[in-house]
């Protein structure tokens, strides 16, 4: 599926400012993913935080490797900006700097960590994105990354096919655990581990759950959007369809599926 990168910047800049205010999913992630990093204080090489957002798991990494050499990159220029004042004044410098994660300012085999939380699902071409990533790695780095797999708001995904369903064909699709690792072999990363966990996010109603995916800059980034998509009419048999089919106990139901992995070059 192609998308709309300069949608994807506009959005999740234009968010920056309030990120934080409506973040906790991925912030949660965030911790999951964390946990999976060999925490040695001693670990003194450069790491990367590929989507830094607003600096969250870039400060996280300052505090576990307190010798490492710390750098966040975002395609989102208003992100990368919040992440710097974020991190203005701590306790060690982290380098932020506003870059595309399928062409890395990284001078080839320079890194020995790059992680990235729920950044990847934003990509064009995740083949590609993984390739810079190898590229950036030195022999025996790692990768270390959140990617919301397919089932990831099914509920919503399917609403809106029964409200039109010519979006079959246009909507943002996740991908399979299938395809993440074989486009992590196709990069040459070895010695893979992927792991899936479903999470799940209950809300009074519809608009509220597309408020919540547009105050985090997530809403559709599919360059092929066809008109009328977000009509009021549109709209409206979404909501009936997923509030009819969907709703327990007074509120409707969002799965989120998140693949964690890990690949070493």
């Amino acid at each position: 599926m192609r998308l709309d990168k300069a949608k994807i910047k506009k959005s999740f800049s234009r968010q920056a400012a309030c990120y934080d205010q409506f973040a906790s999913f991925q912030r949660e992630i965030a911790q999951d993913l964390l946990t999976y990093l060999p925490l040695e204080d001693t670990f003194c090489g450069r790491i990367l935080d590929l989507g830094t957002g607003t600096g969250y798991v870039a400060q996280r990494l300052a505090h576990f490797f307190p010798q490492a050499a710390l750098y966040g990159c975002d395609i989102a220029h208003g992100m990368s900006k919040a992440a710097q004042r974020r991190l203005k004044g701590y306790f060690r410098p982290v380098y932020m700097v506003t870059a595309d994660a399928e062409e890395l300012a990284c001078k080839t085999c320079s890194l020995e960590l790059v992680v990235s939380n729920l950044t990847c699902q934003w990509l064009g071409d995740l083949g590609k994105g993984f390739r810079e990533c190898y590229r950036a790695l030195r022999p025996g780095g790692r990768l270390q990354f959140s990617i919301l797999g397919e089932e990831s708001l099914k509920e919503l995904r399917e609403s809106l096919y029964q409200a039109i369903p010519s979006a079959r064909g246009y909507a943002h699709l996740f991908p399979p655990s299938s395809s993440v690792e074989q486009c992590l072999l196709e990069a040459g990363f070895g010695q893979l581990q992927l792991e899936m966990k479903f999470y799940y996010r209950y809300y009074n109603g519809v608009r509220e759950l597309l408020l919540a995916l547009k105050r985090l800059g997530a809403g559709c980034a599919s360059a092929l959007r066809p008109r009328g998509l977000a009509s009021r009419s549109a709209l409206l048999q979404l909501s009936r369809y997923y509030e009819k089919t969907y709703r327990r106990n007074g509120r409707i139901i969002a799965t989120y599926q998140v693949i964690f992995a890990q690949a070493t070059k």
